[in-house]
């Protein structure tokens, strides 16, 4: 792991409930330094699922792709933001 620490990145897709469980959890495995990064993969079909997200993890980064982009490239979304933020590759 990198002085940056660990970053973990969701994606979601039509299971906000799932993905705010899986952050929980992320946060009770005593890691010192993680950065969860959710990327809603659904945002037309149910548009306040992001503000729903970011209310129940106010420690995350919620990414909303303007279309479903796939597993895959929303995976390169999170990825790319914890490049941004100084991740490791």
């Amino acid at each position: 792991m990198s002085a940056s620490g660990l970053y973990a990145v969701l994606v979601n897709y039509r299971q906000p409930l799932l993905a705010a469980s899986c952050a929980r959890q992320l946060a009770c495995a005593s890691l010192e330094q993680h950065r969860v990064i959710v990327v809603d993969n659904d945002d037309r079909a149910h548009p306040d699922t992001r503000d729903w997200l970011s209310s129940a993890l106010p420690h995350a980064y919620v990414a909303t792709p303007s279309r479903n982009v796939g597993f895959a490239a929303a995976c390169n979304i999170g990825v790319s933001h914890a490049l941004r933020e100084g991740a490791e590759a």
